[in-house]
């Protein structure tokens, strides 16, 4: 039911987009990208999956596949930069004298050029270590964020968070929209009195609301098709809440998907 063709649901240029992906070597990579609609819907319409790939020449391929999206933020007039959201691993782990994610900016400005790949969080470790400069490189990395590329961040690590939002993203059923023939008048004056917060919240709990666009989560089938094949086979882990943990491709496609 969330499965679409691309030609059904053509992307406007202008419309805000990011990457999220698992970085792998023997493992499977997989990366997602996606394009949210003004109506709130998330759309995902390409991946990029494979293995034994260097974290640079898988660089160069995202920053290549990423072009006319640039392109088209660019012809807008809008500042033409993407967000990655990479594995946390990636910027820890070392492939050579740099990290997993360090050689991604290689490969990235290999394709888009000098500088169009950077750590947007990077001055935060820096004005943590109280060094004096921060400041300064806080405002030229905010320039180098606003050129042709990419902004690389860690992703969200919480499993269970994670799939309880793709699980949301999925969901069919509207919200239930309290009564209002169940309006408690006398409660509604103690709040008021009490606490006009409280007061506000219990209110607007009983006003009509539109319905919500769902689902909220559509994937292009033709673009997609190993996400598409892959969340069948998520399990559902009654005792952490969890996806279950297996050593297939999947797995893979799946982190990706979450992240």
């Amino acid at each position: 039911n969330h499965v679409i063709d691309s030609g059904t649901y053509p992307l406007q240029p202008w419309w805000p987009r990011w990457i999220g992906g698992d970085w792998g070597f023997k493992h499977s990579f997989a990366f997602y990208w996606a394009c949210q609609a003004p109506n709130g819907q998330i759309i995902v319409y390409r991946e990029l999956t494979g293995n034994e790939t260097s974290s640079r020449e898988l660089g160069s391929l995202i920053a290549r596949a990423s072009f006319k999206d640039l392109e088209g933020l660019a012809r807008q007039g809008i500042d033409p930069k993407m967000t990655l959201y990479l594995s946390p691993d990636a910027f820890g782990k070392r492939d050579d004298e740099l990290t997993i994610a360090e050689n991604f900016v290689k490969g990235v400005e290999k394709v888009i050029g000098p500088d169009s790949a950077h750590f947007p969080d990077q001055w935060y470790s820096i004005s943590r270590n109280e060094n004096p400069s921060w400041e300064g490189h806080y405002f030229t990395d905010y320039k180098i964020q606003r050129k042709f590329g990419l902004a690389i961040r860690k992703a969200q690590t919480s499993r269970v968070l994670g799939w309880q939002y793709c699980r949301d993203l999925m969901r069919w059923k509207q919200i239930l929209v309290a009564d209002p023939t169940t309006y408690d008048n006398e409660y509604a004056l103690s709040l008021l009195r009490d606490d006009p917060h409280r007061f506000v919240l219990y209110r607007d709990s009983f006003e009509a609301r539109k319905p919500e666009v769902l689902p909220k989560l559509l994937i292009y089938g033709d673009s997609c098709p190993k996400l598409v094949a892959a969340i069948p086979t998520a399990v559902y882990k009654e005792e952490t809440e969890d996806v279950l943990k297996t050593d297939q491709p999947e797995d893979d496609y799946l982190d990706g998907f979450r992240y």
